[in-house]
């Protein structure tokens, strides 16, 4: 049992989500570990979204892009391709049942 803490404490640098990367797959939660891990991006781009900040890094061998939240410094989104893509799961005033 203490083992199976142990591992997942060490492993709290990591999170787990749901994008066009795979069923599942593993990234970094934050910037700096991104950039320890993956390099240099091949390119970068700061844009804003709903009045954040945000930067795309975006990595052309595994043509994989990740967005940073400048504020916190945490990768909120990553997925496959290179477009610019959200953090945030609804539009700006975007009304729906998903988004009320």
């Amino acid at each position: 049992m203490k083992k199976s803490v142990c591992m997942l404490l060490a492993c709290g640098a990591f999170f787990i989500i749901k994008n066009g990367l795979g069923d599942v797959a593993v990234q970094l939660a934050n910037q700096e570990d991104l950039l320890v891990a993956k390099g240099e991006p091949d390119s970068q781009h700061e844009f804003e979204d709903q009045g954040q900040l945000f930067v795309q890094y975006y990595y052309q061998a595994e043509n994989e892009s990740f967005l940073v939240d400048v504020e916190t410094g945490n990768v909120c989104n990553a997925y496959k391709g290179k477009q610019v893509r959200s953090c945030f799961p609804c539009t700006e005033n975007e009304v729906s049942p998903q988004c009320p």
